[in-house]
């Protein structure tokens, strides 16, 4: 196709920003805060998704 030669090579297009200081500490904050609320604050429950158990 004539119409779509050269497309890779654009520097025109709009890309996404990136998330602004984003650490895995972070994504798991954002994970757990989710997860609460769709579980109804089910607390044992996420502390069990994310591996933090409560102390006998």
């Amino acid at each position: 196709m004539v119409l779509l030669a050269g497309w890779r090579n654009r520097t025109d297009v709009a890309r996404p920003a990136p998330l602004p200081r984003t650490t895995p500490h972070t994504m798991r904050r954002t994970y757990i805060s989710l997860a609460l609320v769709s579980n109804q604050f089910d607390v044992k429950w996420v502390m069990g998704q994310v591996r933090h158990a409560a102390r006998p």
